[in-house]
């Protein structure tokens, strides 16, 4: 029995504004992956990619010369701890000029019959890029009110439009407490409306959008209609979505949240998030 991998991969992007728990959200997800491959081996298989970063340590020009680090499995390991521990994941030291990046491939098998029965592997990268809020506001908000805009953000914002072009896939990870309740709706409306624009007209046309509200948690388990919460807040924003293939999703990434004495709020002492596989199982179909 000949086991083949398929050349090609689609890749995904896990794409969130700033501060909309898109952190919290992905580490979970991938160590709930990682286990669920691990316990269907023989249809599932998760993998950490390598990271590649400049060498400053090698004569050379920085941005030349590069080194390979697992960056990402570190990453993950260090956000599960600290949550596990009740505490918010933390930001990475290692900082890029197009953002924090980090990825794992997810493959699943398939079988088809032709001159006997021969197997191989669907693989599907999905990559996280922490791009600063400055360089949301650049890509798809009002950059003309920054004072200064350097050419890192440039470059974040370009990475950011790049990417978006070339995916297969977006997971798009909304705030819903800010959504809804924040002070600034009126700019988070403006960013996804011409976040949507832009996936409209730059993107696959093929592209499959998870639209997922996050931090159901701050609602008090009260249910609650988002989708025409959206259509009639986010009227702009509703109708650029009706020419794209769409999900929403509610998820409760923590299951539930804890308010401490000092009126903060900071993970449970036992996680058990709820929904939080059913956009990537949409996105693969597995």
């Amino acid at each position: 029995m000949k086991i083949q991998m398929k050349d090609n991969a689609k890749k995904y992007l896990f794409l969130g504004l700033p501060k909309s728990g898109k952190t919290t959200y992905f580490s979970l997800m991938a160590n709930h992956l990682q286990q669920l491959a691990n316990k269907k081996e023989n249809k599932l298989y998760f993998k950490y990619l390598p990271t590649m970063i400049p060498d400053n340590s090698q004569d050379g020009a920085e941005g030349n010369i590069f080194k390979t680090e697992d960056l990402a499995s570190d990453f993950i390991d260090d956000c599960m701890n600290r949550l596990s521990n009740q505490r918010w994941p933390k930001k990475t030291v290692y900082k890029s000029s197009k953002g924090n990046s980090y990825s794992f491939e997810l493959g699943k098998r398939y079988w088809f019959f032709k001159y006997g029965i021969r197997i191989g592997w669907n693989r599907f990268i999905i990559d996280y890029h922490d791009y600063s809020g400055e360089a949301f506001d650049v890509a798809f908000g009002r950059a003309d009110g920054m004072d200064a805009i350097t050419q890192a953000i440039m470059d974040e914002a370009n990475d950011m439009k790049e990417r978006i072009m070339t995916a297969d896939g977006i997971f798009l990870i909304l705030d819903s407490n800010e959504l809804f309740n924040g002070v600034e709706t009126s700019k988070y409306g403006k960013i996804i409306v011409n976040l949507l624009r832009y996936i409209q007209e730059k993107a696959k046309t093929n592209i499959k959008l998870a639209v997922i509200f996050n931090k159901l948690e701050l609602f008090d388990g009260v249910k609650i209609n988002f989708k025409s919460r959206v259509r009639k807040q986010y009227g702009n924003a509703y109708a650029y979505l009706g020419s794209l293939n769409y999900r929403f999703f509610d998820v409760y990434p923590l299951g539930k949240i804890v308010t401490n004495e000092d009126g903060g709020i900071v993970p449970p002492p036992k996680i058990i998030p709820r929904n939080i596989l059913d956009p990537v199982r949409w996105m693969i179909e597995f």
